[in-house]
């Protein structure tokens, strides 16, 4: 091998002779040092009769050594071997298996996670909502294996139909979505590895992934969300249980319009917190798009003016 890898001539040369140095070595300095009268008594000895080994018969079984060594392997396969092994093909599951072809970003104004088809093979921390949104996005393979307790939320999540990402599609989708409506009068929600790519809607879920809130903003309608899983599981997270839709969101006794760091309520439900009224908006001081409210409920108001 040392020779071998060298590939110029002249080093193969130089490599051979301090190859040949280094094996030969002990044999040089033994000639050139070593007494004349220890050559003699070397050369003039004898090898040594080795005793007949008394060994057990089962010593000598061919089979019964196979069969311990048998043994052995197994219980080392069962105590250690198959538990790593397990959660080793679990951890590739987690990584490789699923919908891989989407892309994802949080709404910095309603904090709901928002994604989009993506070409296949398109080369932070989430919140634990952020991942179960993600989990049922992607349903990778996972499962409670041995010495891997997996939490149950992520293993029903990744089987759940329910959607708590907001996910936005393309102008294909849309147009098949439109022509199902008009033909039965209901919206077919699609499944992501169904939807087509868009390079329009992955382009603004980029810029969405860097925006502030009042960019974010801007991008909302004037309008309360719809009766959507997404909606109602966002809204469950920020009033505490309280509400899952936005009828009450500003009644007696909590007024969570017009808390400061409910910026999602704000922009998930702009018209039940007031963000288009001029004069009493539930919002009170914090009805701006910079807060929350929708831009076209700013635009709308000032329009009115």
């Amino acid at each position: 091998k040392f020779l071998i890898a060298t590939l110029d001539p002249s080093d193969i040369l130089l490599n051979a002779i301090a190859l040949a140095f280094v094996l030969d070595i002990d044999e040089l300095i033994y000639n050139i040092l070593a007494p004349q009268r220890c050559k003699s008594v070397l050369e003039q000895t004898e090898a040594l009769p080795m005793p007949e080994s008394r060994r057990l018969w089962w010593m000598n079984s061919t089979m019964l050594k196979i069969s311990v060594i048998t043994v052995l392997l197994l219980i080392a396969y069962f105590h250690g071997v198959e538990g790593v092994h397990a959660r080793m093909s679990q951890a590739k599951d987690i990584l490789c298996s699923g919908e891989l072809d989407f892309v994802y970003t949080i709404n910095p104004a309603t904090g709901i996670v928002q994604a989009a088809k993506s070409e296949p093979d398109t080369g932070v921390l989430l919140r634990e909502d952020d991942q179960l949104a993600v989990l049922e996005l992607a349903k990778p393979s996972i499962a409670r294996v041995d010495g891997w307790n997996v939490s149950w939320r992520a293993v029903n999540a990744t089987k759940s139909d329910a959607r708590l990402a907001r996910v936005a599609i393309g102008l294909i989708d849309l147009t098949s979505h439109l022509t199902t409506y008009q033909a039965t009068g209901k919206i077919e929600y699609k499944q992501l590895q169904d939807l087509h790519a868009d390079t329009t809607v992955l382009s603004e879920l980029s810029g969405l992934s860097k925006s502030t809130v009042g960019d974010a903003a801007e991008h909302e309608v004037c309008r309360d969300s719809p009766k959507s899983s997404w909606a109602e599981h966002r809204l469950l997270k920020v009033t505490a249980g309280h509400h899952e839709n936005c009828t009450h969101v500003a009644s007696w006794p909590y007024n969570w319009c017009g808390m400061m760091n409910k910026t999602s309520i704000r922009s998930l439900c702009p018209i039940s917190c007031g963000c288009h009224d001029e004069w009493e908006p539930a919002a009170g001081f914090y009805a701006s798009s910079s807060f929350g409210c929708s831009a076209a409920c700013e635009k709308s108001l000032r329009a009115s003016m």
